[in-house]
């Protein structure tokens, strides 16, 4: 049947097309990856604080404040780190400073 055979390269040019999109690789939009790490840094922040209530039963908004205006991704992650494994939350306060100091001490400089 020769009206079959147009059909049948169309249906045969949408399988090949198809099978060559699927393998292609995903590439992510700028406006997609900023809004991906925003989230993993309110996610940190939030997980830090989870830890400090657990462990603690309370953290202070001062505290809060200051983890939920961070957004400096390996900052986070040594928080959350030692969020783990502080004895106290005056310690944590005492390494919250001492890393955000360094963090200030180390950014841009303004004249």
């Amino acid at each position: 049947m020769n009206g079959d055979r147009p059909y049948q390269n169309q249906r045969a040019i949408a399988k090949d097309r198809f099978l060559e999109e699927k393998d292609m690789p995903y590439v992510m939009l700028p406006c997609e990856q900023d809004a991906m790490n925003r989230g993993a840094l309110q996610t940190r922040r939030e997980d830090i604080i989870d830890i400090l209530v657990l462990k603690f039963s309370e953290v202070p908004e001062q505290i809060a404040d200051r983890i939920n205006k961070l957004e400096d991704a390996s900052l986070l992650r040594e928080l959350f780190q030692r969020s783990v494994t502080i004895a106290s939350l005056s310690d944590f306060s005492v390494v919250l400073d001492r890393l955000t100091t360094a963090e200030d001490s180390s950014g841009p400089q303004n004249n």
